[in-house]
């Protein structure tokens, strides 16, 4: 897979929620776009963001400190942060940097949307 750029990101947006559908690597070379692209989001008021990762085949560690730092400024505001559809790789990576201890990866788009409706299940996702 090669590298993201905003083109290749879907993003659905629907009242408070976002929906981003990445494809292919999110690294050292592209994170700054994907960073950009989340303040963006939560600058407009999107407080829920839920990343389907089906297409990524490797999150850089730059990346996963964006990710970190964008679900503890969400979670502070009562919203979410979420992970769906992650492939075996990516899961193993989420695995040995232990992001998956403190951000939720769901096995589908429908699991993921329903736990960031659910206030009890946000609230159990606070990053210290």
């Amino acid at each position: 897979a090669g590298g993201l750029s905003l083109g290749h990101v879907l993003r659905e947006v629907e009242g408070g929620l976002a929906i981003l559908t990445p494809y292919g690597n999110i690294d050292e070379a592209n994170f700054w776009t994907f960073q950009e692209m989340l303040r963006d989001l939560t600058g407009k008021g999107i407080a829920r963001i839920l990343v389907d990762l089906e297409k990524v085949d490797y999150l850089a560690s730059s990346t996963l400190g964006v990710i970190a730092s964008t679900a503890g400024d969400l979670f502070s505001r009562g919203g979410c942060f979420f992970f769906f559809n992650a492939g075996e790789g990516v899961r193993k990576i989420l695995s040995m940097t232990r992001l998956d201890e403190k951000l939720k990866c769901y096995d589908t788009r429908i699991e993921a949307v329903a736990a960031s409706e659910n206030p009890t299940v946000v609230k159990g996702f606070i990053l210290d």
